[in-house]
């Protein structure tokens, strides 16, 4: 999808990502002999949506450093943001629907921006960079590659709340 000089940045970028995807499985851990109930809502509020854009960041690197036709390698990039747009959408809504954290706790007002509308903002300049791909533009490789930057920072900030949040009340082992 992208020229030869991007591809050491999109491998870099992807493993970032998909190291950092195996570090939340880790971090999943830390919920062991926590009320299972809201454990799951918490994971698919708070949890899922993270590891999907981590995942969307890895699936649109590995589709930059195949070797595809221009027009396929962006409708797949396009499939894969449409993906993210789509889990951002639904993370807002369920946050809209239970304004409380899981355990009855008052939402941090952060939480929507951050999980929710800076992830669909950033799969919205996605769609602008696919489509300068689209057009031609020359400036399309840098500006996409910013984005794909951008979303994998909104992951690492979203993945080191959800890691702040978990790790203190991970509850002791007796001696």
């Amino acid at each position: 999808m992208l020229l030869h000089a991007w591809s050491s940045f999109y491998e870099l970028l992807g493993t970032a990502s998909a190291s950092l995807i195996g570090l939340l499985f880790v971090v999943v851990t830390l919920t062991a002999g926590r009320d299972r109930e809201s454990t799951e809502l918490g994971a698919r509020i708070y949890l899922t949506p993270v590891v999907l854009h981590f995942s969307v960041v890895v699936a649109v690197c590995a589709i930059a450093v195949a070797p595809l036709p221009i027009r396929v390698a962006s409708a797949l990039a396009a499939f894969a943001t449409g993906v993210g747009m789509l889990c951002a959408g639904r993370t807002g809504w369920r946050m809209l629907q239970a304004p409380t954290y899981p355990g009855g706790a008052k939402r941090h007002w952060s939480d929507i921006w951050l999980y929710a509308v800076a992830p669909g903002g950033v799969y919205l300049l996605a769609f602008g960079a696919i489509g300068a791909f689209w057009v031609g533009a020359q400036d399309a490789p840098s500006l996409f590659a910013g984005v794909m930057l951008i979303l994998l920072m909104v992951c690492i900030r979203n993945a080191w709340d959800l890691v702040t949040s978990i790790a203190p009340g991970v509850p002791s082992r007796p001696s």
